[in-house]
């Protein structure tokens, strides 16, 4: 049983492929430019071709004597170095993987990072620090490869499964409704907590969807705001890809709230308010779906918001101060094909 279960975890995970990578550079000439030359005697291209060569064991067999691997990986370290961070340097190494197919077409071109911090400015410290970079740059391009349309559609027409992938299956719906959760900061006269939510639709080349949110603000006399947003937001998408999504667009939104003065109020006045804000919105999302939620899909995004005519006069305090402003969010949430995918599946 143990010999099984050793077998099981030696065994490539595409043992029906061989593979053979080069590393360009061999020696530290790219480890440290303008920082700490001294602190590292790293042979980052050593280092990087030690750990591309214990992934490449892990994923491929070794192509057979005399033989040419079905896939060559050429490897070039384009970038090393130690960054200052926070009173530490931080091990950097970016690698560039251009795979190339038995015939010597290029399949795919991939960039793949590692990091590490160091917290003690010794050489050797350095160094090890670079070689665990090294390994984390090799797990990425593991997960990188996974993840490539074009390695995926290399393997599916040689009815190869893919391993670990985010994209196999169909793509993302043609028109899809979503709903997301987005919590982020906002700043209006001073930064802020802010939480968005949205329910929408989505296709191919626009977005419309209902917004949700509460921001808050200070105003000049430092009394607190809190304002409560609703409003519709519609506007062109772009998608690059099977998964990644690019948007923009504008909206109208009612605006209601309260200001909690701080000062002495003006006997006979509220400060409770309400108006329509124009609003403008642009982001990115990723969607992916993994086997067995399909064909539901997870939503990730980023997404910068700005409020406009947002000053209000409160008679309350005798000042005019805004109640929303700028807002940048990452949100969480899932999607739900209305209308299948044109694309083919993979």
């Amino acid at each position: 049983m143990l010999a099984v279960l050793a077998l099981l975890v030696a065994a490539p995970q595409y043992s029906n492929i061989s593979a053979a990578a080069t590393v360009r550079q061999d020696r530290a000439s790219l480890c440290a430019p303008g920082a700490l030359p001294e602190q590292c005697d790293a042979d980052v291209g050593v280092e990087v071709r030690r750990a591309f060569a214990r992934k490449l064991a892990q994923m491929f067999v070794t192509p057979a004597p005399n033989a040419a691997p079905d896939l060559v990986f050429d490897v070039a370290v384009s970038r090393a170095r130690l960054t200052p961070m926070a009173g530490f340097p931080d091990v950097e190494i970016e690698a560039h993987v251009s795979v190339r197919d038995a015939s010597g077409a290029t399949v795919a071109e991939l960039t793949c990072n590692g990091g590490q911090q160091i917290f003690e400015r010794l050489p050797e410290i350095a160094a090890a620090a670079f070689d665990k970079a090294a390994a984390v740059a090799a797990d990425d391009f593991g997960d990188r490869f996974a993840n490539s349309e074009s390695i995926v559609s290399w393997l599916a027409r040689r009815g190869i499964a893919v391993r670990h992938s985010h994209i196999t299956g169909p793509a993302r719906g043609d028109l899809v409704v979503f709903a997301t959760f987005a919590p982020g900061f906002s700043v209006a006269n001073d930064l802020r907590f802010a939480l968005f939510a949205e329910l929408g639709v989505s296709g191919r080349f626009f977005i419309v969807r209902g917004v949700y949110g509460s921001v808050g603000a200070t105003s000049a006399h430092d009394s607190d705001i809190s304002t409560q947003l609703l409003g519709i937001e519609v506007g062109p998408a772009i998608r690059l890809g099977r998964s990644f999504e690019l948007h923009a667009g504008a909206g109208l939104n009612h605006a209601s709230g309260t200001l909690t003065p701080s000062v002495p109020a003006q006997p006979g006045f509220s400060g409770d308010f309400s108006r329509t804000l124009p609003s403008a919105f642009a982001g990115s999302t990723y969607a992916f779906s993994e086997g067995p939620l399909a064909p539901l899909r997870l939503r990730v995004s980023v997404e910068a918001r700005a409020y406009f005519d947002r000053d209000v006069i409160f008679d309350i305090t005798r000042e005019v101060t805004p109640v929303a402003g700028f807002a940048v969010v990452a949100g969480i949430g899932i999607e739900f094909p209305l209308v299948k995918s044109s694309l083919p599946p993979l």
